[in-house]
């Protein structure tokens, strides 16, 4: 598909060489527009579930279907009014996490719509800063675990409970 979605990275998409530090939708024109998310941030406190709202603002008359990514990590939902709404326009849904969402807009053919999310991404990365924090201050053990042991933290310390036969 035009244009050409050429990577994604914590916080941001690069199509056709441009980057941009937003969420996006490429219309059926293949123009790049920021997405509004306020649209289901303002239904349901968050723009983790696409709103009937913001889908009647992203779907265009003629389009076979709508590509969205749905974060590095997938965690962006369709509302059921959101689906009820694409279903009635007979536009087709594929819904994937974004990485797997532009290589999807890459091979598509059609008049296609495709909105990509990286509202999770900063989240993610702070998360991740923290819990590093924690490793260096003590309050997590560090230790690899096996993949099948279960690690619960328990206020400062890390506790391991093995299924293990010995």
């Amino acid at each position: 598909m035009v244009p050409v979605i050429n990577d994604t990275s914590f916080g941001s998409i690069t199509v056709d060489g441009m980057v941009f530090d937003h969420d996006i939708i490429i219309t059926l024109e293949g123009k790049v527009k920021k997405r509004k998310k306020k649209l289901s941030k303002a239904v349901y406190g968050t723009s983790h579930t696409i709103s009937l709202e913001e889908a009647e603002y992203v779907f265009q008359k003629g389009s076979e279907g709508i590509i969205i990514g749905s974060g590095q990590y997938g965690v962006v939902e369709l509302s059921k009014e959101a689906a009820g709404f694409l279903k009635q326009k007979n536009c087709e849904v594929r819904l994937f996490s974004t990485p797997d969402a532009i290589r999807e807009w890459n091979i598509a053919e059609g008049k296609w719509i495709d909105e990509l999310d990286n509202s999770n991404i900063q989240k993610i990365y702070e998360d991740a800063m923290m819990f590093e924090k924690q490793i260096h201050s003590g309050e997590v053990d560090s230790t690899p675990q096996r993949d099948d042991e279960k690690v619960s933290v328990q206020g400062n310390a890390a506790q391991a409970d093995t299924d293990l036969p010995f």
